[in-house]
């Protein structure tokens, strides 16, 4: 390493740090490398000192890649000007501070008011956070996926969005529990948004808010928690308003009425609702298992909803024939359901053409189970896999042996450690063994058409 020149370059007879901006950042930067000498003539000596001055300077690039990030996405242009003379600021530039500045404020608070220029300040000076930087670092960390990451990103831009039109600054600091009431109210409330759809946002910047406090930018708690809608629940003559299991009698319908399909996706269709009755999965992981994943009688789901979504699932001895045909002459990075189309919408999941052929096929059956002024209907595809469920409760209720709750619970992935019993039927035994998952899903049979009187 004695003659290491990263980062260096001679100026005249001495040695300088050389960081190259990328092209990104370079107009906000407004350079291609950044410069510091080092004022020495010797390299091992300039190797020693270049460290400390490459790690600022790189972090002068990031927080440039920042505000690049927040133009782009259309950002308040005074929180994107103070993070600019933040940078200028936190190189020690006095005159800068203590004389431009506040020349700066006292214009935008004429052209924006007092409040646009008390965050200006704030900002420049280290003393404020702005929201928009932070959100790239929370998501890359959160490691959110498709949808749940487009709703996330949606809570940030729905806020940053409402505080340009209401001179809300855009930091952490001036969103406090009155703020955020505020926002829950003129964004949602008065605009008679649906429970739902409000919550999700809501919970989606609590936990951007919590990721801020977990890592120093916001100290002052929370303002997001308890700052839910009330879910509107109207119910039926007999009370249920939930999302429900199909009936047996539903359940022969469906598959008949799949099997009569003639739609382009009519054999996957029938296919998938047969494999979800019996094996409980849900539609994403059954969209995204590859030949592979299929090995001795069992599928492998490496990943999922949840932690506990990663399991073994045994084969139904109805779905062995179906498995095999979709399994032959494939490679194994294949899909076993090869038929859906890729989706170029990360958000978008591989199965979501199958769910909307199925919320068409539930129409035409007439089993679309809707509940009047609720947005979804009772009955979906994930019905299948309450079904599943259902029936190998009512196994073990009529004496079924070879398994338990326990086991039925490492079957459909769900975590053993929310039921009783949590550390000693949940944390401690692990998961269920192949025997005793096969009679839970061995107990599953599809019913049987009834004979026409």
């Amino acid at each position: 390493m004695r003659h290491d020149k990263r980062f260096l370059e001679l100026h005249g007879n001495q040695y300088r740090v050389k960081v190259k901006v990328p092209d990104a950042v370079r107009s906000v930067i407004g350079k291609a490398h950044l410069k510091e000498p080092l004022h020495t003539d010797s390299l091992a000596r300039a190797n020693m000192l270049k460290w400390p001055v490459v790690t600022r300077l790189k972090a002068e690039i990031e927080a440039a890649r920042r505000v690049a990030e927040a133009k782009a996405a259309g950002g308040d242009p005074v929180v994107i000007e103070a993070i600019e003379w933040r940078q200028a600021i936190a190189q020690g530039d006095e005159v800068t501070s203590d004389i431009l500045l506040p020349d700066r404020a006292e214009e935008i608070e004429h052209k924006h008011g007092p409040r646009a220029a008390r965050a200006f300040v704030e900002v420049a000076r280290g003393k404020a956070t702005p929201i928009g930087p932070l959100e790239p670092a929370w998501l890359a960390e959160a490691k959110y996926a498709g949808r749940t990451e487009t709703a996330r990103k949606q809570a940030v831009r729905v806020l940053l969005e409402w505080c340009r039109t209401s001179s809300v600054p855009e930091t952490v600091e001036a969103i406090d529990r009155k703020i955020a009431g505020r926002f829950v109210s003129e964004v949602f409330i008065a605009k008679g948004a649906d429970p739902a759809t409000a919550n999700k946002l809501i919970t989606g910047l609590s936990a951007f808010w919590k990721w801020m406090e977990k890592r120093g930018h916001a100290t002052s708690g929370n303002p997001w928690e308890r700052q839910s809608l009330k879910l509107r629940k109207p119910q039926t003559e007999d009370g249920e308003n939930a999302k429900r299991p199909f009936t047996d009698k539903e359940v022969v319908a469906i598959l008949a009425g799949a099997d009569g399909e003639r739609s382009a996706n009519a054999s996957v269709l029938a296919d998938l609702c047969r494999f979800a009755a019996l094996s409980g999965m849900r539609l994403g992981e059954l969209s995204e298992v590859r030949v592979r994943n299929v090995k001795d009688g069992v599928i492998r789901i490496a990943h999922g909803k949840t932690d506990a979504a990663a399991r073994d699932v045994p084969i139904h001895p109805g779905l062995a024939t179906l498995v095999a045909t979709r399994c032959t002459g494939k490679e194994p990075d294949a899909y076993l359901f090869h038929e859906l189309p890729e989706q170029h919408d990360t958000a978008r999941p591989r199965g979501a053409p199958v769910s909307q052929a199925f919320t068409r096929l539930l129409r035409h059956l007439k089993l679309d189970d809707r509940i009047e002024g609720r947005r979804q209907a009772r009955t979906d595809f994930h019905s299948f896999r309450r079904w599943f469920i259902r029936k190998a409760v009512e196994a073990l209720e009529q004496g079924a042996t070879g398994f338990t709750a326990w086991t039925l619970a490492d079957v459909v992935g769900h975590s053993k450690e929310a039921g009783p019993l949590p550390m000693t039927m949940g944390r401690y035994p692990g998961a269920a063994g192949m025997e005793a998952k096969r009679a839970c899903v061995e107990a599953v049979r599809l019913p049987v058409p009834k004979a026409e009187e």
